[in-house]
């Protein structure tokens, strides 16, 4: 929809043009009449059109009504008695009627009432005008300028209402257009759920495989240790040789009963249960579980923790941060490498650090890396829950999981939780827990 002013715009180079050619026309038609009849609405139309194309409108508006009332009511003033008055009165009607379509309320009624004052004061001043003439002229200028004020409100008024009308829509649009985008994002985000519903189902189903296979395995891995054993005892005495490689399938089976151990710690418990803990303990425990990985990779861990760091805490829930994050920088030093993790307490805060060798994470990754089913592996099988489940597990402790660095310095994660409990606390591990012996992995404790 146009706007009331360009509206007006265009009505002005129309009304110029129009009074141009109908000043022209009483010129010739009545030639001889005073000059400024003519001549005046003439020069106005012109210049109002050239003011009106330098963007001026409501000046060029007024330059063109006033071109057509006051030639007229200067005639008014001085006709003689037997000229006829048809010519002006027709100027003045026309300059009234253009006001309505050329100027705003508030300007034309300044206008109405200055020409009706004018004009009326010019018939009464002319003694060559009748008082009855006087009466009629200046009642037919008032009614046809109160039409043009009523016309003029009504018009305004509807212009008002349409551009509320027309907010609104424009509102409601934009409205509709953002809920179409909300719904959009909530259709993709429910199929991005939906798909991380169906690989975490996976996952746990998987975990639940493994759990029962371990178990599964103790049984004929108890016959086997308990009979290379018998053996290894029956041949000692007379065939030694023979003996110690009973001794090789016994250690190798008892290897094997530890690895099966430990899946079955790691994943029967599943609520969380706070007692005394050691930060060393915590860490071994997740070297035991990570060595495998971290051996068939050629990666090496540097720990140092600060001896009797205690704190209240899950053991298992713990170990698998450690878990996870040691993971994760084994899988990022491509060609092997230092894990390095570091540990104490501070002003009743246990803090710990885990650090790599990579390449660092970049800084746009690094705002997202703890968003579940986030990874950038997932070509590789990675799951994205590892660091988002290590900060939720952190946090319910109380504490935070924060990323320290960013590429192109190596990635160091930071822990910190809240001390709970006397520094000389007795640990209290679990006790199902298998033994923490980091073997094959370089520890500086």
């Amino acid at each position: 929809m146009l706007d009331a002013h360009h509206r007006r715009t265009v009505f002005t180079d129309w009304a110029a043009v129009a009074v141009g050619v109908a000043a022209a026309g009483s010129m010739v038609i009545r030639f001889g009449d005073p000059v400024l009849v003519g001549v005046v609405p003439m020069l106005a139309a012109v210049t109002g059109w050239l003011i009106n194309r330098l963007g001026h409108q409501r000046f060029a508006a007024f330059l063109v009504i006033l071109g057509c009332l006051s030639g007229s009511s200067f005639a008014v003033f001085t006709l003689e008695a037997e000229h006829p008055v048809v010519v002006e009165v027709m100027w003045i009607t026309v300059g009234a009627v253009m006001g309505m379509f050329l100027l705003p309320l508030r300007s034309y009624v300044v206008l109405a009432l200055g020409t009706v004052l004018v004009v009326t004061s010019a018939t009464i001043a002319n003694p060559g005008i009748a008082p009855h003439a006087t009466l009629y002229f200046g009642g037919f200028l008032t009614i046809i300028m109160s039409l043009g004020v009523a016309a003029l409100r009504f018009v305004e008024h509807q212009d008002a209402h349409v551009v509320q009308r027309e907010a609104e829509l424009c509102a409601a649009l934009e409205s509709a257009r953002k809920r179409a985008d909300e719904l959009a994002k909530a259709r993709s985000s429910l199929h991005e759920t939906r798909t991380q519903l169906v690989h975490l189902g996976r996952l746990a189903s998987l975990g639940e495989v493994a759990a029962e296979v371990s178990h599964e395995l103790n049984n004929p891995l108890t016959t086997v240790l308990m009979s290379s054993e018998v053996l290894a005892d029956e041949l000692q005495a007379g065939q030694p040789e023979l003996a110690a490689v009973a001794y090789e399938v016994m250690s190798a089976a008892r290897a094997c009963a530890n690895v099966t151990e430990r899946v079955l710690w790691y994943g029967r418990r599943q609520g969380p249960v706070r007692t005394p803990v050691s930060l060393a303990t915590v860490v071994e425990h997740a070297l035991v579980l990570t060595r495998a990985p971290l051996t068939k990779a050629q990666c090496h861990v540097s720990v140092h923790v600060e001896p009797d760091t205690m704190f209240i805490g899950d053991t298992v829930q713990l170990t698998q941060v450690f878990v996870n994050l040691i993971i994760n920088a084994k899988l990022v030093m491509t060609t092997g490498g230092t894990i390095y993790i570091r540990g104490g307490i501070r002003n009743d805060t246990v803090w710990a650090t885990v650090q790599d060798e990579g390449p660092g994470i970049d800084t746009e990754l690094a705002e997202r890396i703890f968003d579940p089913f986030f990874s950038t592996r997932t070509h590789e099988g990675g799951s994205g829950l590892g660091l988002a489940i290590s900060r939720a597990v952190v946090e319910t402790h109380g504490g935070h999981l924060v990323l320290e660095t960013i590429r192109p310095n190596p990635a160091r994660f930071r822990i910190q939780l809240p001390v709970d409990a006397p520094v000389d606390a007795p640990v209290d591990a679990p006790v199902d827990a298998p033994a923490a012996s980091p073997i094959g992995i370089a520890a500086n404790t």
